[in-house]
């Protein structure tokens, strides 16, 4: 498979397969409960379920390289440092997925990570 397709295949996963569902637990479960409304449970579940299909397929790949394509950086892995951002503020433990831990500390140490969150977070007033 040509290396485009195969960032393609993993941004897609952590797009679709990731972010989806941590952002529906980040509405469903955390915002709901900052607003005083009840935690949607049977959603939470399933964008959980969701979770638990799709965070082993990448720890799988990221314990056996740098980053999903093999050895270099592509936008695959950020947009996955990405869906996995808000894990610790809405309660995901990902501590079953000690590659994907260690992407998501690793990514949050980088100039990049840090000039855009440093950015917004000020934009956002954090």
């Amino acid at each position: 498979m040509p290396d485009q397709a195969v960032v393609n295949r993993w941004l897609n996963l952590a797009v679709h397969e990731v972010r989806t569902p941590v952002l529906d637990i980040e509405v469903y479960r955390w915002i709901a409960q900052q607003l005083g409304n009840p935690v949607n449970k049977g959603l939470v579940k399933v964008a959980m379920s969701r979770l638990e299909r799709s965070l082993p397929v990448l720890n799988s790949q990221l314990a056996n390289s740098n980053f999903l394509n093999g050895s270099n950086l592509t936008i695959a892995d950020i947009s996955l440092i990405s869906a996995l951002d808000p894990v610790d503020t809405v309660g995901i433990d990902i501590s079953d997925y000690p590659a994907l831990r260690s992407q998501l500390d690793w990514g949050k140490k980088q100039d990049w990570y840090q000039a855009v969150n440093t950015h917004f977070g000020a934009e956002a007033g954090l």
